[in-house]
């Protein structure tokens, strides 16, 4: 037989035994034909040397003061871990990191999402106690309040971190702090874009 028709059977029976059943089991389960990859990124990042109290320390020795927050949660996993592929300051004063977020449900096309998440509204979902603004200047109070003692209801389960990653839910808990625990002078909307 000719090379190029051999080649052309093996190619045929690749695609129709194995790529099809798996992109017909994968939509079947998640709705998707593929898989979903999300990575966003930070411009211009800043490796952190150490993680004081009241700032952090970067590797030039630049102190990057978290806005709105009274204390950092040193010794917390989940905030390590988002802080270690760098920081990001904007022309605003917010501190953005990467953080690794899990999937778990078997019905989520999305494999590999690495988020990229404003640490100000990280820290305050990990210890809402950590916050340092004016309850007068929350952009709605009474769903602020509730964003909070979601947060505290919950700090087992927000404050653990695993190798797939932090929880989807607690991204979305995440979002809810910064959209009504921040003034609206401050620019923080960039969690999930």
């Amino acid at each position: 037989m000719n090379n190029k028709k051999i080649t052309y059977i093996l190619l045929r029976k690749f695609f129709f035994f194995i790529v099809i059943p798996f992109i017909g089991v994968h939509f079947l389960l998640t709705g998707f034909p593929v898989p979903i990859i999300i990575i966003k990124s930070l411009k211009k990042p800043i490796q952190i040397k150490k993680i004081e109290p009241n700032y952090l320390l970067s590797i030039k020795e630049q102190k990057i003061i978290l806005p709105y927050i009274s204390e950092l949660p040193t010794t917390n996993i989940v905030f390590h871990e988002a802080l270690s592929r760098g920081v990001e300051v904007d022309k605003h004063g917010n501190v953005y990191g990467l953080i690794k977020i899990s999937h778990s449900t078997g019905s989520s096309a999305v494999r590999y999402h690495i988020q990229r998440i404003n640490l100000s509204a990280l820290v305050i979902t990990l210890d809402p106690d950590l916050i340092n603004i004016p309850t007068n200047l929350f952009t709605n109070i009474k769903m602020a309040e509730h964003s909070l003692n979601a947060a505290r209801s919950r700090y087992q389960i927000i404050n653990s971190y695993s190798k797939q990653g932090w929880k989807n839910s607690n991204l979305y808990r995440l979002k809810n702090i910064e959209r009504y625990c921040f003034p609206d002078t401050h620019n923080l909307m960039e969690v999930c874009e």
